[in-house]
């Protein structure tokens, strides 16, 4: 019995050292793309790392021919080789607001050595949605006393026209009755506005998605009058 019992524990532990040895063989040949957050910034790239070289020393440094990354919906841009077994997609211009991206490899992607990449990726990433930094009112308001006509200048966090979104904007009350909103676009000659206020952006500026914040001297006239 105790010969058996001794055999059935080297037995155990063998199956246990096996079932970590593949586990860490698989979790290393596995392909990598490497995200700082699944919250895209307005120009985020994709790095992707290979178990195994994938192109020649003499590609380092340059765009592949076709992308082994995959978007959809589809995202133009280049992949550039930073080593034999890796590279970074990088996007044409800023990355579209409210968007989520299925990233996966290109289907038939083959090694340096010819070999078809067994591995697979299977990624979703996202650009926040479009949404309102900030409001400011242009009329002197009370808690207990409504003016009769509240008038508010509105920011968004990308540049829209008021003509498109007018219909989308309108004042309810505690009765739920609907007044619509007479819209203009701030800045125009016909709505001379006093510019929106930074302090009052959530984010202290009024630079829209993808746009570096303005020097703390400019004063930019961005939002919508309601």
């Amino acid at each position: 019995m105790v010969g058996s019992h001794s055999k059935m524990v080297r037995s155990f532990w063998f199956a246990l050292i096996f079932s970590i040895g593949t586990g860490a063989v698989a979790e290393e040949r596995a392909v990598q793309l490497l995200l700082s957050s699944r919250q895209l910034e307005p120009t985020s790239t994709f790095e992707l790392r290979f178990p195994n070289e994938m192109v020649p020393a003499d590609q380092i440094g340059k765009p592949a021919a076709v992308s082994p990354l995959t978007f959809v919906p589809g995202m133009e841009g280049q992949f550039l080789w930073l080593s034999t077994r890796s590279g970074t997609f990088v996007p044409k211009g800023v990355l579209p607001l409210g968007t989520k991206y299925q990233i996966s490899l290109r289907s038939g992607l083959k090694d340096a050595a010819g070999h078809t990449v067994a591995a697979s990726l299977k990624e979703t990433a996202e650009t926040p949605p479009m949404r309102v930094k900030g409001i400011s009112s242009l009329t002197f308001t009370q808690e207990d006393d409504a003016p009769a006509m509240p008038r508010y200048l509105v920011l968004f966090n990308a540049n829209v026209k008021a003509a498109a979104c007018a219909r989308f904007i309108r004042f309810t009350n505690a009765s739920r009755a609907k007044v619509e909103a007479r819209v203009g676009q701030a800045g125009d000659t016909e709505n001379r506005v006093r510019p929106f206020p930074p302090y009052q952006s959530d984010d202290r500026s009024l630079s829209i998605w993808g746009e570096p914040p303005a020097a703390p001297s400019e004063t930019n006239e961005v939002g919508e009058e309601a």
